[in-house]
């Protein structure tokens, strides 16, 4: 799993102004850019997630589920 801590030391030397993206095949040289509406710090009973959404949708409160709990919103 890929925690912030290392997320931090991954990208401690790339320029500010790269854009995060995700390859996920191997093949034709394929990214999936993170294109977000906002980031999320979202915290379970055990972890605490940095979310990027990519939804349209806000996610607050009326959409916590089980042991998820919206901690703090980042607007675009």
């Amino acid at each position: 799993m890929l925690t912030i801590g290392l997320l931090k030391e991954l990208i401690k030397d790339v320029p500010d102004d790269a854009i995060l993206s995700s390859m996920r095949f191997a093949n034709n040289n394929e990214m999936d850019f993170f294109i977000i509406k906002r980031a999320l710090l979202v915290e379970d009973k055990k972890n605490t997630f940095f979310v990027l959404n990519q939804m349209g949708t806000h996610w607050g409160e009326k959409w916590e589920k089980d042991n998820y709990k919206l901690i703090k919103t980042i607007e675009k």
